[in-house]
C-alpha cells in the first residue's frame, strides 16, 4: 500500500480501536468478585470486640481487604487485621474458609460458609479464650517489636499516617500482646493514644556502642561508651531498662568474637552477669541452642538469670509474631513490668502456656528449705496450648529431671507432684505443643548450701573475657578504622570492668566463694 492510503486507512479505523477496552488480569478477576463478606471479630464471652489476624480462603486462593485494613501477602496467602470497626471483603462464589487468631491465649476460630453470585453475608466470630492469664497475674509481650523498616509497602502507608500508632498497636494487640516496647522507626501520631488499660506500648530504639546492642524498655535511653554497661547504667537512672539482646552461633570462633561487623553480639555480657546487671536474657533470639546453654552455664554458677524475649520483627514485613514472653505483675504499667523483669518472674512461649509452682512460690522466687536431709518439693504445673500439650521436662541445674508425656494430647493439664532434692539448684520448666516454652528458674536454697560450679564452666567464661580484653585493647590501634576506633578513657572503664569480672569467676573456683541464692 502506497504511504497516502496507509494514513487514510488509520485515520478511519482509529475512532473505533480508540473504543476497544482491554481487560486486564487484574479487571477480569475483579469481575468474579461479585460476593461480599463483612463482619468483625469478638470475644465469645464478653462480646467485646477484638482486634484479630484473619484469613479468608476461597476456591484456593486468599481474599482480604486492600483499603481498608493492614493487610500482608496475595493471593497465594494472605491475612490481614480485623481491627474493632470490622472488616469487608469481595469474593467469588463459592465456599469460603475463615480463620481468625489472636495470640496464644485464644483459641483459633474456623468457620466455612458458601456464597453464590451477588451474596452479601454479614459475621460476627466469636472467639472462645483458652485461657486468661491476665487473671492469673501474667501479661504477655516483648520489647523489640519494630513498625516499620527495610522497605515500604502498603504497611508503611498506615504508619505513615497521623492515626499510624493505632494502626500499629491494632496489629499488635491482634497477635495477643499486652505490652510492647517498640524500636525504631516509629509510625506517626501519638504512641499514648494507643495505650489503653488492657494494653500499653512505648516508642524506644536498639542498638548500643561498638557491636554492643541493647533493647530499650519504656524509655528510649542511652549510655554512650563502648560496651553496655553504660547503657544499663543510663536505663536504670532513668527507672527504665536496657535488656542484653543475645550473640551468635560459635561465639567464641575468633572469625566471629573478632569481626567487628558482626552486630547484635553482645560480647560484654559475661562481664554484666558477673557484675549483677544482668535481670533477663533473649535466650533464643538469635542463637537457639548455644545460647540456652550458656544460659545454663550462668544458672549452675550461682547467677540468677531470667528469660525474655525480643523478636525485632518488622510489621512492614509481616504480621506481628504470637511468640513472647510472659511477664508476673501486680499491674500493667511499665514501672511493673520493669519490677517483674528484675525479680526474672517470667517465661517464654511460641504455643504453650503455663504456671509453675514450688511449695506455693511463682517463678523467680527462691524456695528455702532445711538442709539436714533429702526434701520433697511441692511441685505445681498448669498448662494451656492453642493446638494441644505434648510433654513437660523438668529441668534441674540444666538436665532433664522427669519427663511427664500426654498421649492424648489435651489442651489443658494440671499436674501435682512431689520431686525430691538433697542439694541448692534451680528448676524451670520445658513444655511442648504446637509450639514451645521455658520458664525462667525457680531457685531452691537448701540450707546454707551454695551451688557448685563446674570448673569447665569458669574456664568458659574465662575464655570469653580474655577474648573480649583483647578485643577491647585491639581496638586502640591507630590503623583501626574510624568507626572502631575507641578512645583510652572508655577502654580504660571496660578493662576495669573485665578486670572486677574476672574476679569474680576465678573466686567461683575457691568453694568459701560459691554463691547462694
Amino acid at each position: 500500500l502506497a504511504e497516502s492510503a496507509i494514513k487514510k486507512d488509520y485515520e478511519q479505523t482509529e475512532p473505533q480501536v480508540a473504543k476497544i477496552k482491554v481487560a486486564t488480569a487484574q479487571d477480569r478477576e475483579l469481575a468474579t468478585l461479585t460476593c461480599e463478606l463483612s463482619g468483625k471479630v469478638i470475644d465469645a464471652d464478653t462480646k467485646e470486640l477484638l482486634d484479630a489476624h484473619v484469613k479468608i480462603l476461597v476456591n484456593g486462593k486468599y481474599y482480604y481487604p486492600e483499603k481498608e485494613t493492614l493487610y500482608w501477602g496475595n493471593r497465594k496467602n494472605a491475612s490481614f487485621i480485623s481491627s474493632q470497626g470490622g472488616f469487608s471483603v469481595k469474593i467469588p462464589s463459592g465456599k469460603a474458609e475463615i480463620i481468625a487468631d489472636r495470640g496464644l491465649e485464644y483459641l483459633s476460630l474456623i468457620k466455612q460458609i458458601e456464597l453464590k453470585g451477588g451474596d452479601k453475608k454479614e459475621l460476627v466470630l466469636e472467639m472462645k479464650k483458652l485461657v486468661d492469664m491476665p487473671s492469673l497475674g501474667w501479661y504477655g509481650g516483648e520489647h523489640h517489636l519494630h513498625s516499620t523498616g527495610h522497605g515500604k509497602g502498603q504497611v508503611y502507608e498506615f504508619m505513615e499516617r497521623p492515626d499510624g500508632w493505632i494502626w500499629w498497636a491494632s496489629a499488635v494487640k491482634a497477635a495477643g500482646f499486652h505490652y510492647v516496647s517498640s524500636p525504631t522507626g516509629h509510625p506517626k501520631g501519638n504512641c499514648e493514644a494507643a495505650c489503653s488499660d488492657k494494653f500499653i506500648c512505648a516508642a524506644t530504639w536498639e542498638g548500643g556502642p561498638l557491636a554492643d546492642e541493647t533493647s530499650k524498655i519504656w524509655k528510649g535511653t542511652s549510655g554512650g561508651g563502648i560496651c553496655m554497661m553504660n547503657d544499663i547504667d543510663a536505663a536504670e537512672k532513668e527507672g527504665a531498662m536496657a535488656i542484653p539482646q543475645g550473640y551468635i552461633e560459635d561465639p567464641l570462633a575468633d572469625g566471629n568474637f573478632f569481626n567487628p561487623a558482626i552486630f547484635a553480639f553482645d560480647r560484654s555480657f559475661p562481664m554484666v552477669v558477673a557484675l549483677d546487671k544482668a535481670y533477663i536474657w533473649d535466650v533464643y533470639y538469635r542463637s537457639g541452642k548455644v545460647t540456652q546453654n550458656d544460659w545454663y552455664r550462668y544458672l549452675n554458677t550461682g547467677f540468677k538469670l531470667g528469660i525474655g524475649h525480643g523478636s525485632d520483627a518488622y510489621l512492614s514485613q509481616g504480621p506481628a509474631p504470637e511468640t513472647k514472653e510472659y511477664v508476673k505483675l501486680d499491674a500493667l504499667t511499665w514501672p511493673d513490668v520493669i519490677k517483674g523483669y528484675k525479680k526474672r518472674a517470667t517465661f517464654f512461649s511460641s504455643g504453650p502456656l503455663v504456671i509453675f509452682k514450688i511449695n506455693g512460690k511463682d517463678v523467680g522466687d527462691t524456695v528455702n528449705i532445711a538442709g539436714d536431709k533429702t526434701q520433697d518439693l511441692n511441685v505445681s504445673i498448669e498448662a494451656w496450648d492453642k493446638s494441644a500439650l505434648s510433654k513437660v521436662e523438668i529441668i534441674k541445674n540444666g538436665e532433664i529431671e522427669k519427663t511427664i508425656d500426654f498421649e492424648d494430647k489435651p489442651q489443658h493439664v494440671k499436674q501435682e507432684l512431689q520431686l525430691p532434692v538433697k542439694d541448692s539448684c534451680w528448676i524451670a520448666l520445658r513444655i511442648y505443643g504446637g509450639g514451645f516454652a521455658h520458664t525462667s528458674p525457680i531457685y531452691i536454697q537448701y540450707g546454707d548450701n551454695p551451688m557448685k560450679p563446674k570448673k569447665e564452666d569458669i574456664d568458659y567464661f574465662l575464655t570469653w573475657l580474655g577474648k573480649y580484653r583483647q578485643f577491647i585493647k585491639e581496638r586502640l590501634n591507630p590503623k583501626q578504622p574510624a568507626e572502631t576506633k575507641v578512645t583510652e578513657k572508655d577502654a580504660e572503664q571496660v578493662l576495669q570492668w573485665i578486670d572486677k569480672a574476672e574476679k569474680v569467676y576465678q573466686g567461683l573456683l575457691v568453694p568459701a566463694n560459691y554463691r547462694r541464692w
